[in-house]
């Protein structure tokens, strides 16, 4: 018969027994740990003021970064919709001067866009009723902004916060970007 403490892998078991003074068998586990009692020093779960401070830092660190770029970016989503609605409106107005030879008579023959929260748009008709200038003008956190166009198909930026060289001959999204 082969040795099979000499086989490869094989594992001695430890004997977790042991005899007592009478001779019989007594199991040597390990006791479960007695509780605690209240005097004893250890470490509360939780945070200390000072990981809460730094982890407040850091995170007022990342939205001071974060708040100007997000502004930013409604920013320029609420003038892509100025811009839309500008254009549809031109398109609507020179589909009404192939209808009838003009863009109105005393109006724009054409109902302009209801204001938005952030937009209010106006008409005004040139030469008789052979021309016309639609405008969007910010309103609440877009104060400041203005754009319009005529009816030459000429877009134009009038008033940007922070911008220079203005009325610019095209619609910015950014200071000096077309």
């Amino acid at each position: 018969m082969a040795d099979l403490r000499a086989a490869p892998g094989f594992v001695r078991r430890v004997d977790r027994c042991r005899d007592d003074e009478s001779g019989r068998r007594v199991s040597v586990l390990p006791r479960a740990r007695a509780p605690r009692r209240a005097n004893d020093r250890r470490r509360p779960a939780g945070f200390t003021l000072i990981e809460l401070l730094i982890g407040i830092a850091v995170l007022s660190i990342l939205a001071s970064l974060a708040l100007p770029s997000y502004r930013e970016y409604v920013r320029r989503g609420q003038l892509s919709a100025a811009f839309e609605n500008l254009g549809m409106y031109r398109m609507r107005l020179e589909q009404a001067y192939q209808d009838g030879g003009n863009y109105g008579v005393s109006d724009c023959a054409v109902a302009i866009p209801t204001a938005t929260a952030y937009f209010q748009y106006s008409c005004t008709l040139t030469d008789s009723g052979q021309g016309y200038a639609a405008t969007a003008t910010g309103l609440g956190m877009m104060a400041g902004f203005a754009f319009s166009t005529d009816a030459g198909g000429n877009n134009r930026t009038t008033a940007f916060p922070g911008g220079t060289g203005l009325p610019a001959a095209c619609w910015w999204s950014r200071v000096g970007d077309c």
